[in-house]
């Protein structure tokens, strides 16, 4: 029996209710909001899967929380592992739904974090898809789990810090 779908907005306490494209507003020193969205479920078999999920900082910033049509034709800028609690300790909430592939999300291409050249292996978001190449190893970052706050600290440089607050 799958999980009841939660009604928005809603603050997660475990991974139970979250799906890909959903989405949350992170607000920002200078008054604006950014937003954070759930690319990806973490691997069943993980014993992070209960509490974590694969998010990413959308290219989103405004004056009012983050809406299904704020992030139409938006982009990711920076993702990794969080845990539910990343959403929780930045006052966030779960606002809503929009299906990543409207605006052709997929989380990202990254190496695990073995840069052995034997063992090293390619991720697409928190799933190992085969081994990498050299040329793997030379462009792709290592896959990272985030601290609660990072997704905030790195909202902050992006909108405030680098942009001096400009929406868009």
């Amino acid at each position: 029996m799958s999980p009841k779908k939660p009604k928005y907005p809603f603050v997660p306490k475990s991974s139970t209710y979250l799906e890909p494209g959903q989405f949350w507003s992170i607000p920002l020193s200078n008054g604006l909001y950014a937003a954070g969205c759930v690319l990806q479920m973490l691997p069943v078999e993980s014993p992070l899967a209960s509490r974590c999920f694969h998010g990413g900082l959308m290219d989103w910033c405004g004056p009012l929380p983050v809406t299904v049509g704020s992030l139409n034709g938006r982009r990711v800028l920076r993702e990794g592992t969080m845990h539910v609690r990343a959403i929780q300790r930045n006052g966030g909430q779960i606002l809503g739904h929009r299906p990543l592939e409207l605006d052709g999300i997929e989380p990202g291409l990254f190496l695990d974090q073995s840069r052995e050249a034997k063992t090293c292996k390619v991720q697409r978001g928190a799933f190992v898809i085969g081994p990498a190449t050299e040329e793997h190893r030379k462009s792709l970052e290592t896959y990272s789990t985030w601290g609660y706050r990072v997704v905030k600290l790195l909202a902050e440089k992006f909108f405030v810090e680098e942009s001096h607050g400009r929406a868009g």
